[in-house]
């Protein structure tokens, strides 16, 4: 079992749940796990526990390790939102459109979020430079075309496909636990017929520790309420940080137990 870092990008929005609004998170390269929450440390600490879930148990083989490294792929992101005005047929398309894009191998790469995160490789003029806004337009001109066909040339509904006022993209780390397998083709084990009829037996640690424990760096700041067997000295801190008069006090190191 081995500790993976994921530094995801993130897209965070705003969205109306229950006539309430709540921030909601999803990665940037695909659409789920998705967490919501009106506070932005609670979305994320939430955020993070889905992605452990996610890998809960993950068994890395040849045929998954492409999940993996997609959670792994941390470009550095740009993301910008265009305002488009146009008419398809009869139907006016108005909104602001959201598009994060990334370069890699000397190559512009562009992803669509709201588009069911489709991704295109934008074109350089002869000077070998990108105009994004031009490249956005025509990619998003040709889906809605595509949908409105599919469609029946019925209306698009336009907003489900809009961005919002201060959305942004945010990398979120969490570390997750894998479980290192050998693939199938380098590996093959003949198990004994009546163990193929009992449940499994194999046991690791790490995954029963992480059904029932909980680790506390990974609830601090939004979700850890107390400090541990240190009550009384995070009473005075209270105290000397909050007291009435404007007089600073400073600690000496000893009186708060801290190791050198």
């Amino acid at each position: 079992m081995s500790t993976v870092t994921i530094n995801l990008p993130t897209l965070v929005r705003k969205v109306l749940i229950e006539e309430k609004e709540q921030y909601y998170l999803r990665p940037v390269f695909f659409s789920n796990p998705i967490a919501t929450d009106r506070r932005f440390e609670k979305a994320v600490a939430q955020f993070q526990k889905e992605i452990r879930h996610y890998f809960r148990g993950f068994h890395l083989t040849g045929q998954n390790a492409e999940n993996l490294l997609w959670f792994l792929f941390n470009p550095d992101v740009t993301h910008q939102q265009f305002r488009f005005s146009y008419r398809i047929g009869s139907q006016t398309i108005n909104g602001e459109f959201a598009a994060a894009h990334f370069e890699l191998q000397n190559k512009l790469f562009v992803v669509l979020p709201m588009f069911d995160n489709f991704m295109f490789i934008a074109k350089p003029d002869e000077k070998g430079k990108y105009n994004i806004t031009q490249a956005v337009y025509e990619t998003i001109d040709k889906l809605f075309r595509k949908i409105k066909k599919q469609n029946n040339n019925q209306p698009i509904s336009v907003e489900a496909y809009t961005s919002q006022k201060g959305e942004f993209v945010t990398t979120i780390t969490v570390n997750v636990s894998i479980e290192e397998g050998k693939f199938p083709f380098e590996y093959q084990q003949d198990y004994d017929f009546f163990s193929r009829l009992s449940g499994g037996t194999d046991f690791h640690g790490a995954t029963e520790l992480d059904k029932v424990g909980n680790n506390l760096n990974e609830l601090f700041p939004s979700e850890l309420k107390r400090a541990f067997y240190r009550d009384e000295m995070i009473s005075r801190l209270s105290e000397i940080i909050y007291q009435k008069d404007s007089k600073l006090i400073f600690l000496k190191k000893e009186e708060l137990q801290i190791e050198a």
